[in-house]
């Protein structure tokens, strides 16, 4: 869970993801965010790129300048 979270994935994505409903990501997350001591979705982000689980997105040819791979098809509005 920590390593999706860390990807950036929405509550619908994580919970298309994984094959759980919405309420029980939330519920994954609000424990997460407790055993690790998280304000909030950024810090699991921060703990998930300091435990290896998450790494940068890597640039996509066609991506619009500063944007990533996942996002390189999505509209761009400057």
């Amino acid at each position: 869970m920590l390593a999706l979270v860390g990807r950036g994935l929405s509550k619908a994505e994580l919970a298309d993801h994984l094959d759980i409903g919405p309420g029980t990501v939330k519920s994954h997350v609000r424990n997460l965010l407790t055993k690790l001591g998280a304000r909030d979705r950024v810090h699991l982000v921060i703990a998930a790129y300091d435990a290896g689980l998450a790494t940068p997105a890597r640039r996509h040819p066609d991506a619009a300048p500063g944007r990533c791979e996942r996002y390189a098809h999505a509209p761009h509005n400057p």
